[in-house]
């Protein structure tokens, strides 16, 4: 019975009657290397799985790139036709807010729809003489490969006040590098990404330079998303970090450039 453990081997100084067991030091080496064979397994395992995540999360990302950029040439083809960019808010009767610019820049994204005939501009984005149209308008102006990417949600928005791009109600010049200016230098922002965004895409509603840093730095807190997409007025997409400091945020936002 002794025998039947055992293991037979040769070696210097052996016959083929010596036994010898594997003993204790023989099976602790055969579970190391089996733990050693598992960890490398659960290695390649994770190393794929994190492959696999960033890939997904690049391909989100050129996604949303290439619906931002067609907001612009939207944008750019509304400039065009008008020699200025929409007004960051239409107004009504009243100077009260109804709609926003994106209304006027879906008008470029849908040649073959009569807005005029669809909608009355003259009210308000929710009122029931425009819900149902503008209800079926929104996809260009979200990025459905963002988690949570609610149906009406615009996550493209304006950045607006005194000095940038935006700066009220009226109708914007789109800044344009001349051989006196610098703009080939500093391109100013045009639109933002806002992927935490509850603003309806018709909505008269955007952020302010102060909200954009406010939201910016909080953003900071989750470290899943390194950066922000931002449109410039050469119609560039380019990712803006999250460790970008306030001051220099704020200066990317302005017309004429500020500080160093």
């Amino acid at each position: 019975m002794r025998q039947a453990r055992e293991c037979l081997t040769y070696g210097p100084g052996m016959n083929e009657a010596t036994p010898i067991s594997m003993g204790k030091s023989g099976r602790h080496r055969y579970g190391r290397s089996r733990l050693i064979l598992l960890a490398i397994g659960l290695a390649v395992v994770f190393g794929l799985f994190k492959g696999m995540q960033l890939a997904r999360r690049n391909a989100r990302k050129e996604q949303c790139k290439t619906q931002l950029k067609m907001v612009g040439l939207a944008l750019s083809g509304y400039e065009v036709s008008n020699g200025s960019l929409p007004p960051a808010y239409l107004l009504d009767a009243g100077g009260k807010p109804v709609l926003s610019w994106r209304v006027r820049a879906a008008e470029h994204m849908w040649y073959n729809y009569d807005f005029s005939s669809h909608m009355d501009f003259s009210k308000p984005w929710n009122d029931p003489a425009n819900v149902e149209f503008l209800s079926q308008l929104g996809e260009f102006f979200r990025c459905t490969a963002l988690p949570d990417a609610d149906e009406g949600i615009t996550h493209y928005v304006a950045v607006v006040g005194p000095g940038t791009v935006w700066p009220g109600g009226g109708a914007a010049q789109w800044p344009r590098a001349t051989a006196d200016e610098s703009l080939d230098a500093h391109n100013p922002i045009l639109l933002v990404e806002w992927p935490d965004s509850d603003i309806h895409w018709a909505e008269p509603r955007d952020i302010t330079v102060d909200e954009f840093v406010e939201l910016f730095q909080k953003r900071r807190a989750k470290p899943k998303h390194g950066c922000i997409l931002c449109l410039d007025t050469a119609l560039e997409v380019h990712e803006l970090p999250l460790s970008t400091d306030p001051e220099t945020v704020s200066r990317l936002l302005m017309v004429e450039p500020t500080g160093p």
